[in-house]
């Protein structure tokens, strides 16, 4: 069995992808205490949900949105770096049942997950999360799984 600092090793903590001309990002921020991950999609100048609260935009993704806000984007043509102020919208991964890692030495929050240990300290399968929604049983959300949830998101912006 894999274990979760095996896993936590493995992912990226930054990264910028595209999908259907749409910008994604995918942070895992290191804040003082918990470290999980956060989607976002960056949209298109003068797009319909430019400006809008997350509150105001009805959408399904995991944990439903929390952030909405202007963000910088850099270009650089030839040999000028050009700054762009874009519209961002996105979730995180630290919500009820999420489980986050504490930044130093990837420990879990164990008393929430006692029985997600087998004898030898490594991390049961169910520990990962799955498509299913009504699996409500705690799990870490890794990259792939959040890249998943963003393109899901951009589906559902495309049919608005």
């Amino acid at each position: 069995m894999i274990t979760l600092g095996q896993v936590l090793d493995n992912q990226k903590n930054f990264v910028n992808l595209s999908y259907r001309d749409y910008m994604l990002r995918i942070v895992r921020p290191h804040t003082t205490f918990l470290s999980h991950y956060c989607g976002y999609v960056i949209l298109p100048k003068g797009h319909k949900l430019e400006g809008k609260h997350y509150d105001d935009i009805n959408v399904d993704v995991h944990g439903g949105l929390t952030f909405s806000d202007e963000t910088v984007i850099f270009n650089y043509t030839g040999e000028k770096l050009k700054e762009e102020k874009h519209w961002m919208i996105g979730f995180d991964c630290a919500h009820a049942y999420d489980i986050c890692t504490v930044h130093e030495g990837h420990y879990l929050q164990r008393e929430m997950l006692a029985d997600s240990f087998d004898d030898d300290g490594n991390v049961l399968e169910y520990i990962f999360a799955s498509d299913d929604k009504t699996d409500h049983r705690p799990s870490y959300k890794t990259f792939y799984y959040v890249k998943r949830e963003l393109e899901k998101l951009v589906d559902q912006i495309i049919r608005m």
